[in-house]
């Protein structure tokens, strides 16, 4: 009996990984440190824009 396309398991390339096996494994540090890195980007544009309204 032959598998149907849609049932088999759909694997990367070797030497790729899902990025959500990795981000699992890792913990989620990853991810946590590019949104905290972010909002400290935003936080700062938004600091350096209203220092510059009030000079």
């Amino acid at each position: 009996m032959t598998t149907p396309a849609l049932l088999r398991s759909s694997r990367l390339p070797h030497g790729r990984e899902d990025p959500d096996a990795a981000l699992a494994r890792d913990g989620g540090r990853g991810r946590t440190v590019m949104v905290i890195c972010s909002a400290a980007t935003v936080a700062a544009a938004v600091v350096l824009a209203v220092a510059g309204r009030l000079a």
